[in-house]
């Protein structure tokens, strides 16, 4: 992944190509009472392109690795056009580039469970704590 941004970063033709990639793992298991109402997982990923280009700000976001390439062109073809039209162009000052990835480390590591599993252990965790349920 990393690589691919790199190249298509390289390849965008801006003065100054951002990218900003997240993604999220959630589960979720939910009881009312003693009843189980909802167990899921799910998982998300997204991405947003900002482009300097000629003084003018273009930004797109994306939901899928492979339309990086072509949401860079957007942003960096909505720069121009708003460079076109802007009072003031934007500069930013010389500063060096950034580069950070952020990881969570965990103590135990909850999506190692299975999801039928984290019920089970809900359930006994709930009745501790919830005397309605004993």
């Amino acid at each position: 992944m990393k690589e691919a941004i790199e190249k298509a970063i390289a390849e965008s033709g801006a003065d100054y190509t951002e990218v900003r990639i997240e993604g999220e793992q959630r589960s979720q298991v939910l009881f009312r009472k003693d009843k189980l109402e909802n167990l899921e997982s799910s998982s998300e990923f997204g991405g947003i392109v900002r482009c300097l280009k000629d003084g003018g700000w273009g930004i797109a976001v994306f939901n899928d690795p492979a339309q990086l390439p072509a949401k860079i062109t957007e942003a960096t073809r909505i720069a121009r056009l708003v460079a076109a039209r802007a009072s003031e162009p934007v500069q930013l000052a010389p500063v060096p580039a950034v580069t950070e990835e952020v990881r969570v480390d965990l103590e135990r590591d909850f999506r190692t469970v299975p999801l039928l599993k984290r019920e089970e252990g809900s359930r006994c965790g709930i009745q501790r704590y919830s005397p309605q349920l004993r």
